[in-house]
């Protein structure tokens, strides 16, 4: 067999000892590896968005160095060689300046969806699901996904390459990798962290957050499973009874500053509560069309549609508490700031640094609403009836109801008889997640962004990075 690597994150360690990872297991069962380095060729990438040199020359360094430890020999080519004179002129083409969000994620080259990918960085890179579409940034990373996917194509058609490795799929220089290898073909195997920071996932020609290939993985890992019925099911209960106490699995864990069962001083247990849990929504927004719920144009202005109704609804006990999710890096957005400015009737807003439990609301909620939030399959697992107002990785396991229009959703949320939704499909789905990936066998993580391969630090040596500093003291005279 015959592998190869488009490395496009040398900066971000876990993940380029990942791919080194996988590159050894392949070297060890005699496959052949060829590792396409990106000699800058991208104009923005998340770890670079600026296209400082310095750091790009950090990055090669570091991937070289890692590459310079396999136990093999893997062939090396670099990423802006690979392109021809037309394909440039195909790059320099790529309209710029688009006018609006859908205007830009109308934008493909060939079949490669680069508007949803340069969305997807931008609004990554800006923690904000409200971005400009017109910036000079989002032109950048048009340029990066027309870039990785023409060059991955011309790497395919020059060499016989039975698989090619990325990782993530979702934003712009990934995405063109990913489909470069479906335009031609080829399986595309997409790395991502694993349930821990001991493992790493693969996902065989699929994003980790397409929504129908989860449901897929949810079944066959259930079905195809060594364990036992009970095993299984006590495997994925622990999984939601972990959450609440901030196990950390592969990421932070957003509870942990939060008072445990503690609720807002505007709760009455008397009322019909009603508990909404917003998302990071930039997290959600740029995925691709199958994130796009029938019912709203985006997970905030599903909120803010759920909030307008309640908010009319006169002389009644129905009450909503919007918890509002408590990523920080989510917490600065317009929307966020929006919300927590709200003065609505029958609508109590937690601000996402608010002590008050998200748990804690969770098991005293009469019902449980989000719009991709795992909050919403958590309920069902803690036994509250859910509903699931916009998409999440869940949709389409029956572990939450799925309304089909504006007034069934508002149905479901003041039906004070509202049933659990399926219990089963959840534990399912938590088995899932507390088994998912592959154990790293050369790769030690110390935390979530460092670590050592085969005992070396994926990063340029001692003398390559004090060169590197005299080189940009240098510069900076010059400039």
């Amino acid at each position: 067999m015959h592998v190869a690597f488009i490395g496009t994150f040398g900066l971000w360690t876990h993940h380029t000892a990942t791919e080194l990872e996988i590159a050894e297991r392949h070297l060890e069962a005699g496959d052949e590896v060829t590792w396409v380095l990106c000699d800058a060729a991208f104009e923005s990438c998340e770890p670079n968005p600026e296209h400082d040199q310095t750091r790009c020359r950090a990055c090669r360094l570091g991937v070289e160095r890692g590459i310079g430890v396999l136990g093999g020999g893997v062939r090396t080519l670099e990423l802006s060689k690979l392109l021809t004179a037309d394909d440039r002129r195909r790059i320099d083409e790529i309209p710029t300046g688009t006018v609006s969000l859908d205007e830009l994620k109308s934008l493909y080259l060939d079949t490669c969806d680069i508007g949803w990918g340069a969305v997807s960085s931008a609004v990554w890179l800006a923690k904000d699901a409200n971005i400009d579409p017109a910036s000079e940034e989002v032109d950048r990373l048009l340029r990066t996904a027309g870039t990785a996917y023409l060059g991955t194509r011309r790497l395919l058609e020059a060499h016989a390459i039975d698989r090619v490795y990325a990782f993530n799929g979702r934003m712009a220089p990934m995405r063109g990798i990913l489909r470069a290898a479906e335009s031609k073909g080829v399986d595309c195997f997409i790395h991502e962290r694993g349930k821990d920071l001991q493992h790493y996932g693969l996902f065989e020609n699929a994003m980790p957050h397409d929504i129908a290939a989860t449901v897929e993985r949810v079944g066959a890992v259930w079905d195809g499973s060594a364990h036992t019925e009970e095993e299984r099911r006590t495997l994925g209960a622990g999984w939601f009874e972990g959450r609440p106490k901030g196990q950390m699995g592969s990421w932070i864990s957003f509870v942990r500053g939060q008072s445990q069962d503690e609720l807002p001083d505007t709760w009455d247990p008397k009322r019909h509560n009603i508990v909404l849990f917003t998302t990071t929504e930039h997290e959600f927004i740029s995925i691709g069309k199958e994130w796009e719920s029938p019912l709203f144009e985006s997970p905030h202005s599903s909120t803010v549609a759920i909030a307008e109704a309640i908010s009319k609804l006169e002389g009644t006990d129905i009450h909503l508490t919007i918890r509002v999710h408590p990523n920080p890096e989510g917490a600065k957005s317009s929307n966020v700031r929006d919300m927590v400015a709200w003065d609505l009737p029958n609508v109590t807003v937690i601000p996402p640094d608010s002590a008050v439990s998200t748990y804690g609301l969770m098991r005293e909620a009469n019902v449980v609403v989000t719009s991709g939030s795992t909050a919403g399959i958590e309920a069902t697992f803690w036994g509250r009836p859910s509903v699931l107002a916009g998409r999440g990785l869940y949709a389409g396991l029956g572990a939450a109801h799925e309304p089909g229009s504006m007034e069934e959703l508002m149905g479901m949320l003041v039906d004070k008889d509202l049933p659990v939704a399926d219990r089963d499909s959840a534990l399912r789905y938590g088995y899932y997640q507390a088994t998912r990936g592959i154990p790293f066998k050369y790769f030690k993580p110390d935390g979530l962004f460092c670590g050592t391969f085969k005992g070396y630090e994926i990063k340029p040596t001692r003398l390559q990075r004090k060169l590197m500093r005299i080189q940009r003291k240098v510069s900076a005279l010059w400039n």
